[in-house]
C-alpha cells in the first residue's frame, strides 16, 4: 500500500523532478480560474455573454485545464523520471498547442470586435488564419514526433516560438493602432492600451525563456527527465496567454470592489441598477448639452462619471437624448463602443471623434 501511495503522490527527489510541474502549473491554473470567474462576473452583469470571444475563451480555459490534467496524470505515471521508467506515453504537448491556439483566437476575436474599420477587421481576420495554421502545424509535427519517438529539430521550436511572439505583438500593435485613432484624452488611451497589453511583455519573455531551455533531444532519448524545466515553462506560458485575454477585467473589478460597486444579492443589484440608470441619464444629458453648445465643438469623454463611484457607460441615445440602459462591463466594452462610433448610425455621445475611422 505504501508503494501505491508513493506512486500516486510522487515527491521531488534527484531522480524525479515531475512534481515541480504540478506545483507551478497548479498555482498558475488557480490564478487563471480566478481571473475567469472575475471576467464572467463582469460579462454577466454587462449582458455581453453572447459575443463570440466568450465561448472561445471558455474553450481555451477548458483545454488549459485538460492540459494540466494530462500533465498531472503523466507525472503520476513517471513523467519527470528517466524515460525507461515511464509507464505510458504523454500527450500533453498536443493539448498545449491546441489550448494556446484557442486562447490566441479568443484574444483575436476580442480585439477584432473593438473596431469596425474594414482595414482593421481584415488585419485581425488575417491573424485568425495565421493562428489556425500555426496551431494545426504544431499539432501535426508533435503528433508525428510522439509516434516515432524522434525529436523534431530545434529549428522547429524556434520557428514556432518566433511565430507565436510575432502573432502576440502583431495583435497588440493592431489593437493599439485602432485605439490611438479615436478622439479621446491621452490618459484614457493609455489606460485602454495598458489594459489589453499588460501581460504581453511577460508572455513574450516566457516564450523566449522556454525556447532557451528547449533541449536538443526533446521527445527522444531521456527527454522526460531532462525537459522538466521546459514543461514548467510551457504551463506558465499557457496560463499567462489566458491571463492576457482576461487582464482588461481586473481594473474595473478592483474599482468596484473598492467603491462598493460589486454586489451579489438581488436587492443590491436592483438598487445599483437604479443608481446606474440615473447616472447614465445625467451623464448623457450633460454630454449632449456640451455637444450642441453654440460652437458645435465635439464632446470628448474623459473617463470620469459625475457624482458617482459606480462604473457605468453610455450605451446610446433615445428620442429624448437620454440613455436608458446602464452598463456594468469593463473598460473593454467602453472602448469597443468608443471605437465603433465611426460606423454607427447613432454615435455614442460619450466619444465623438473629429473624423470617422477609415
Amino acid at each position: 500500500m505504501a508503494t501505491n501511495e508513493a506512486d500516486l503522490a510522487p515527491s521531488i527527489n534527484p531522480e524525479n523532478h515531475g512534481p515541480k510541474i504540478i506545483i507551478v502549473g497548479g498555482i498558475m491554473l488557480a490564478a487563471t480560474i480566478l481571473m475567469i470567474v472575475i471576467a464572467g462576473f463582469n460579462r454577466f452583469h454587462a449582458k455581453t455573454t453572447h459575443h463570440k470571444d466568450i465561448p472561445m475563451l471558455l474553450l481555451g480555459a477548458a483545454t488549459d485545464i485538460g492540459c494540466f490534467a494530462v500533465v498531472a496524470v503523466a507525472v503520476s505515471h513517471g513523467f519527470g523520471k528517466r524515460v525507461f521508467e515511464l509507464d505510458r506515453p504523454t500527450r500533453h504537448m498536443l493539448l498545449f498547442f491546441a489550448s494556446h491556439g484557442i486562447v490566441k483566437l479568443s484574444y483575436n476575436l476580442l480585439a477584432r470586435r473593438t473596431g469596425r474599420s474594414k482595414k482593421y477587421q481584415h488585419v485581425m481576420d488575417g491573424f485568425s488564419v495565421i493562428i489556425g495554421l500555426w496551431m494545426l502545424a504544431n499539432i501535426i509535427v508533435i503528433a508525428v514526433a510522439l509516434r516515432r519517438t524522434q525529436s523534431p529539430h530545434r529549428s522547429f521550436f524556434y520557428a514556432s516560438g518566433s511565430i507565436s511572439i510575432a502573432i502576440v505583438l502583431g495583435q497588440l500593435l493592431a489593437f493599439l493602432w485602432i485605439i490611438w485613432r479615436t478622439k479621446a484624452p491621452v490618459k484614457v488611451k493609455i489606460r485602454w492600451s495598458m489594459s489589453m497589453g499588460a501581460f504581453v511583455p511577460l508572455c513574450v519573455a516566457v516564450i523566449i525563456t522556454r525556447l532557451a531551455y528547449t533541449p536538443k533531444d526533446y521527445l527522444s532519448g531521456d527527454w522526460t527527465f531532462n525537459d522538466v524545466v521546459s514543461a514548467v515553462l510551457f504551463q506558465i506560458e499557457l496560463n499567462i496567454m489566458t491571463m492576457t485575454v482576461l487582464a482588461p477585467n481586473l481594473p474595473v473589478f478592483f474599482q468596484r470592489a473598492s467603491t462598493g460597486g460589486v454586489y451579489f444579492l438581488p436587492g443590491e443589484a436592483t438598487n445599483q441598477s437604479r443608481r446606474a440608470t440615473d447616472v447614465s441619464q445625467e451623464l448623457s444629458l450633460k454630454l449632449n448639452q456640451l455637444r450642441w453648445s453654440g460652437k458645435g465643438e465635439a464632446a470628448v469623454y474623459d473617463g470620469n462619471l459625475p457624482h458617482t463611484t459606480l462604473t457605468s457607460t453610455v450605451s446610446g441615445t433615445g428620442n429624448n437624448g437620454l440613455t436608458k440602459k446602464p452598463s456594468f462591463d469593463s473598460d473593454v466594452i467602453l472602448m469597443q463602443r468608443s471605437i465603433e462610433v465611426g460606423s454607427e448610425p447613432n454615435p455614442d455621445p460619450a466619444v465623438v471623434p473629429s473624423e470617422p475611422c477609415e
